[in-house]
């Protein structure tokens, strides 16, 4: 399970099987296919994400790849992340 912390108190959880489930700041609960949710993104103008996390070497260097092969510009802070 990866989860992305958004601004204004939007979150989001990517389960297994490319389900994708959140809120917004309003509280309004979603469910879509991870496809759809960053497709959702990049017509909205997010092209750019920060990745940070334990597991560098698994979790986040997955999560890196998977945002790079959609398009989206990766920062990765070295002092925020640490592999096991």
């Amino acid at each position: 399970v990866d989860v992305i912390s958004g601004m204004f108190g939007a979150s989001v959880v990517m389960r297994g099987g490319g389900q994708v489930e959140g809120s917004d700041s309003d509280g309004r609960v979603y469910r879509s296919d991870r496809d759809r949710y960053f497709a959702h993104l990049h017509a909205n103008g997010i092209t750019k994400a920060i990745v940070i996390g334990v597991a560098a070497d698994f979790c986040v260097k997955y999560a890196i790849e998977g945002l790079l092969k959609r398009g989206f510009d990766v920062t990765v802070p070295a002092h925020l992340t640490r592999g096991i």
